[in-house]
């Protein structure tokens, strides 16, 4: 009998897709995988209802799937994997082309890197002066709401990948998008402490649920800009070049009207 439901539901996933799935339905046909010859349609219910939703199910922890009774090692690690899996499936289909010349572009590709992440991360995207990607690059991974950074970690990382320009990449794992006081301080800090080595931040892109915020775009930019500039006209800089922080402010110009 479970042969039979079994070879149904494989059946019509390869005639329509997983469309008209219900979230267990899925569930259950991914689970056959790891565990042949058993019924898996009441294990898909009952991860479902102990952690709230199939996309909570593929964020948790493959030691917190095996404390749930019938999951083993073998199924823990498969769903564990699909959340990883389609990260480098997005990167890929994204990377044909590696150009982040414009604030959209580079959104979906931040947003591609945070899949199904729980954590806060930090993504530094490194370009050369056509935009070009040459490296995307994980920093540090943190806690649920809380990422720290040292400045020196991601000025290393800009020099060994020879970068021109850089994108900071966050997420923010609870969906808000609006830059925190915090956020805001620590683009500042990074954007001078890059400038001191000729690399221009050309956006810093918080990442919510499935959609992302230009810090570029809407704006925030600008207000740094002002101060390196002044900071120039004032000679507080001293590694700062004269023309440095007006040809940060074109390559922005640039990147936001692509």
């Amino acid at each position: 009998m479970h042969e039979n439901h079994r070879h149904r539901l494989r059946e019509r996933f390869l005639a329509e897709g997983l469309e008209g799935f219900e979230p267990h339905q899925a569930l259950e046909l991914l689970l056959y995988y790891a565990i042949p010859r058993q019924d898996t349609n009441a294990l898909a219910h009952l991860l479902i209802e102990r952690f709230g939703s199939l996309s909570a199910v593929l964020d948790a922890h493959p030691d917190d799937l095996m404390a749930v009774c019938g999951v083993g090692e073998n199924a823990a690690v498969l769903l564990a994997l699909m959340n990883p899996l389609w990260r480098l499936y997005r990167q890929e289909s994204l990377a044909e082309t590696e150009m982040l010349d414009n604030y959209q572009d580079a959104c979906a590709y931040a947003v591609s890197l945070n899949a199904g992440r729980v954590n806060e991360a930090f993504y530094l995207l490194c370009l050369d002066p056509n935009c070009r990607l040459l490296r995307h690059q994980l920093i540090q991974e943190g806690t649920v709401d809380e990422v720290m950074v040292h400045p020196r970690t991601i000025v290393e990382a800009a020099i060994r990948s020879n970068a021109s320009q850089v994108i900071l990449v966050h997420n923010h794992p609870k969906g808000g998008l609006e830059p925190s006081l915090s956020d805001l301080n620590y683009t500042r800090r990074l954007a001078f402490s890059l400038q001191s080595i000729g690399v221009d931040v050309i956006d810093h892109i918080i990442v919510g649920s499935e959609q992302a915020l230009s810090m570029a775009n809407e704006g925030y930019l600008d207000e740094i800009l002002r101060e390196m500039e002044g900071a120039f006209q004032q000679k507080r800089h001293a590694y700062l070049p004269g023309s440095h922080a007006a040809a940060m402010r074109s390559r922005i110009r640039r990147y936001l009207q692509k």
